[in-house]
Parts: structure tokens; C-alpha cells; sequence
């Protein structure tokens, strides 16, 4: 039977070189170590979980990717108190905890229930939803290590609180604003899918019609 990607009507071309003559080749071109090299062009390509573009593909380049290791980790300290954590959750494949004084306090909150700690050892294996628990997680403990550092210096300054829960606030406000651009592009996804399934049934009936089935 005709293969279902193909077309209805094909069209088959030959091209045949005439008077073509031997050229010298470079010997490295023969040479399967020089062919099959991978090159490393010092970019690596960032992803980011909630602004994924639709239809976009990652390069099919393999697992190793130049620059980086086959399983990438990151400390929770780093995380929570970075700069960049919707980068780091699409960069690395988990968060590591250790001995300092600020995962002993992260980890002694009560927000930090068992489902956070389990999401923390794989982080490929998550979805948006968890994704979103931990960059809501991750405010959270920002506010408690910030509470906690003002407790220990006696330091109850309104000026200086006013200031960090303005910037605690604009950080929020943009990680919504992330987590909404998501939802609208899940939103379309599912929109492309219900199209594509439609066009598919519409292409077996078509191939029924010309009996191909």
C-alpha cells in the first residue's frame, strides 16, 4: 500500500552529470573522526519552561549538549535566592540541598511539604503546574530568609520592609504575568491539537474515498 505520507500523485526527476571530471578531495573530508567531530560553537541554547513558543523544537543535537553535562544540578540556596529562577528550572535537573543555615530553615517551614522536596530531585519530569507551585514555594522562602536575617539583627526598620515587600510584589507580579502567558499558549496547544486531529480524519477519509485503505 502507498504510504500515508505520501502524495497522491508523485513525481520522480533523474539528473545525470555529463563530461563531469574527478576533483582532488581533501583528505579529512574521507576521514570519519574529522566528519563525525562535533562542534562546540560556545552557544548553548537556553531554555525557558514558561515561554516555550508553539510548534518549536528542540535542535536534534543528542543529549550532549556542547558546554553542558548529561545531569546538571543547581543548590536550593541558589534557586531561591537567584536572580533568574524560571532560567534555572529549564537549565538544570535538580536542586540539591545542603547544610547551610538557609536550607535548614527552608527546609523546617511548614510550606515546604513532602511534594516540594520530591519536586526538587527531578525537575524534567515536571510539569507547568509544579513548576508554578515552586516559584510560588520560592517567594515564599525569600520572605521567611529575609524575616529571619531582620530577627537576628534586631533590625525592625518600616523603611527597609516597605522596601522589600515592594520588591517581593514586583517580583510576583511578574512571575504571574509569566505563568499567564503560559496558560494562554496551553491554551492554543490544545486549540492546534483539536485542528490537527480534525485534518487527520479528514486525510483517512480522503484516503478511503481513493481506496489507498
Amino acid at each position: 500500500t502507498k504510504p500515508q505520507a505520501s502524495r497522491n500523485e508523485s513525481a520522480e526527476i533523474f539528473v545525470v552529470c555529463k563530461g563531469f571530471k574527478n576533483a582532488k578531495i581533501d583528505p579529512k573530508f574521507l576521514d570519519p573522526k574529522h566528519v563525525f567531530q562535533q562542534v562546540d560553537d560556545g552557544k548553548a541554547q537556553e531554555t525557558n519552561v514558561l515561554q516555550a513558543k508553539k510548534g518549536k523544537k528542540a535542535r536534534p543535537e543528542g543529549y550532549d549538549v556542547p558546554g553542558q553535562v548529561l545531569h546538571s544540578v543547581m543548590p536550593v540556596k541558589d534557586f531561591v535566592l537567584g536572580s533568574a529562577p524560571v532560567k534555572a528550572l529549564g537549565d538544570v535537573n535538580a536542586f540539591v540541598w545542603d547544610d547551610s543555615e538557609e536550607c535548614q530553615l527552608w527546609r523546617s517551614h511548614k510550606l515546604t511539604k513532602p511534594e516540594i522536596l520530591h519536586a526538587c530531585e527531578d525537575l524534567k519530569v515536571l510539569g507547568k503546574g509544579d513548576f508554578r507551585k515552586l516559584l510560588a514555594w520560592r517567594l515564599k522562602m525569600v520572605a521567611a530568609w529575609k524575616a529571619a536575617q531582620k530577627a537576628a539583627k534586631g533590625d525592625d526598620g518600616v523603611e527597609a520592609a516597605a522596601s522589600e515587600d515592594e520588591g517581593s510584589e514586583a517580583e510576583a507580579m511578574r512571575e504571574e504575568e509569566e505563568i499567564s502567558e503560559l496558560q494562554r499558549m496551553a491554551e492554543q496547544r490544545a486549540k492546534g491539537a483539536r485542528r490537527r486531529a480534525g485534518e487527520s480524519r479528514q486525510k483517512f477519509k480522503e484516503r478511503l474515498a481513493l481506496k489507498m485503505e
